[in-house]
C-alpha cells in the first residue's frame, strides 16, 4: 500500500522494490530498544568471516554496468538466514546492515580478546 505524504514524504506499508538505484542522504531503520524482544546481547558467529566480499557485475546491465562489491546471498544464507530474504520469484536478497553488524562484532570480539593478551 503506497500511502500519501507530502511531496518530501512516502510511505510504503509492505515491501518496495526497485530494479536500479537509489540514493538518499540518508536511511533510517528502527532500532528503539523499546520495540525490541531482545533474544541476544553479544551476538557472536564462529563462522561470520566465511561470508567472503566478491566483486561482480551484473548479469541484466539495466541493473548497471559498473563493477559491484558484496556478498553472495547463497553465502550469507548458510551463516545468517534472517539476512537473507526470498522473493516471489526465488531471488535473494541481502540484508547488508545485518550482516556488516555481526562482521564487526565479531572484529570488536578479535580486538578485545588481544587488549588482554
Amino acid at each position: 500500500t503506497l500511502l500519501g505524504g507530502g511531496a518530501n514524504h512516502l510511505q510504503v506499508n509492505g515491501v518496495a522494490t526497485f530494479s536500479s538505484t537509489v540514493t538518499a542522504a540518508g536511511f533510517f531503520q528502527s532500532s528503539d530498544i523499546r520495540l525490541k524482544n531482545v533474544v541476544e546481547r553479544n551476538y557472536q558467529k564462529d563462522n561470520i568471516t566465511d561470508i567472503k566480499a566478491i566483486s561482480y557485475y551484473w548479469k541484466d546491465s539495466s541493473r548497471g554496468t559498473e563493477i559491484q562489491l558484496g556478498y553472495s546471498a547463497q553465502d550469507v544464507q548458510k551463516i545468517i538466514p534472517q539476512a537473507v530474504n526470498e522473493d516471489k520469484n526465488g531471488e535473494l536478497s541481502v540484508n547488508y546492515i545485518q550482516v556488516l553488524i555481526a562482521k564487526i562484532e565479531a572484529l570488536e570480539n578479535i580486538v578485545n580478546e588481544l587488549k588482554h593478551k
